[in-house]
């Protein structure tokens, strides 16, 4: 499996920051990605925050890191690093600053591929995300709907031989809970095919999807 290029933005400014959103991107083979690709990726990134910037409260603040990493999608190793320049700062630019620090919308980004008798597939969670985004039943806003899928339409676009997928990272052999006992599974990476907003205010409980 191709090495797999990761791209991060941390997002800070508000209660519970900092925060990170990770990408992963894959090209044709092994050795494909150099600073102009990566760099690329980057760009397709940071468009797509600049996108969504008015769901987001005025006082949040997305930055893409300016190093994108190299990673063996198998076994999670990192194989490199390549700059992506000095990038600026997206700032939320709702017209309203409330907003609960624990909720907002999320992306899920869905595949052809199947993990562990599933169906591959990942999100991307906006979260703070600006009252402004919500309707009056606590559903979201169309409007928020449709600024994020037109988002997320352009950041899953096919270019130059590269496409978004979803990393189905690698574990050792482990019990749960109920005491069954989960096999070891090496990491996968598959490409995302669509994307959906689901209509309902999503909560994240950890900083680092």
């Amino acid at each position: 499996m191709a090495e797999m290029l990761k791209i991060t933005a941390a997002w800070s400014g508000f209660v519970g920051s900092p925060g990170y959103s990770n990408f992963y991107f894959n090209g044709p083979g092994d050795g494909f990605w150099s600073t102009d690709n990566s760099d690329a990726c980057a760009d397709k990134v940071e468009a797509f925050f600049s996108g969504v910037a008015g769901l987001l409260p005025p006082a949040v603040r997305v930055s893409v890191k300016g190093e994108a990493e190299i990673v063996d999608p198998v076994d999670g190793r990192l194989i490199g690093f390549h700059s992506t320049g000095s990038r600026g700062t997206v700032m939320g630019s709702a017209q309203a600053s409330g907003y609960s620090a624990a909720s907002g919308v999320v992306v899920t980004w869905r595949t052809n591929g199947v993990v562990a008798n599933r169906r591959a597939r990942g999100r991307t969670f906006l979260v703070p995300a600006a009252n402004t985004a919500y309707d009056l039943d606590g559903t979201l806003q169309s409007n928020t709907v449709n600024t994020l899928q037109t988002a997320a339409n352009a950041l899953l676009a096919p270019f130059t031989e590269i496409s978004l997928g979803v990393w189905a990272r690698p574990h050792e052999a482990r019990v749960n809970k109920a005491g069954t006992v989960i096999p070891a599974r090496t990491g996968s990476w598959h490409a995302v095919t669509s994307a959906s907003i689901p209509d309902k205010t999503a909560v994240l409980r950890s900083r680092r999807d």
